[in-house]
This record gives C-alpha cells, structure tokens and sequence, in this order.
C-alpha cells in the first residue's frame, strides 16, 4: 500500500482552468523560441511534469511537434 499519497475525489481543474494553463504553457513556450531560440530542457520536462500532472495532454491532430501541449 502506498502511504502517504492522496487522491482527490473530484477533478482538480475544470475544463476551462485547463485550457488556460495549456494557452499560458504554449505562450510561455513560443516566447522562449522567439526571444531566446528554444525552451531549456529543464523547462520542457517541468513542463512535461505539470501536464501529466494536470492531465493536461490532449490529441493533437495537426502537424505541430514544436509545442508540448
């Protein structure tokens, strides 16, 4: 058995606070290549973390690997 670990009951995050953190990830992430060429590994796994976290991952259908959400 697992002590220690919590899990809630209910959602955490309603949709729509959802897909504002996913809006203020990507916005972070486009910033990052525009101002500076590229997103810090550290930054793309904390980023990789929060999304699994949040459950954040939603299918992407199109052709856009640059982004993480």
């Amino acid at each position: 058995m697992m002590e220690g670990l919590m899990f809630a009951k209910d959602q955490i995050l309603e949709e729509s606070e959802k897909n504002l953190i996913r809006k203020c990830l990507f916005v972070y992430q486009a910033k990052m290549y525009k101002d500076y060429s590229g997103v810090p590994q550290g930054d793309l796994d904390l980023i990789s973390q929060i999304i699994d976290k949040l459950h954040l991952k939603q299918e992407i259908l199109d052709d856009h690997p640059t982004y993480h959400i």
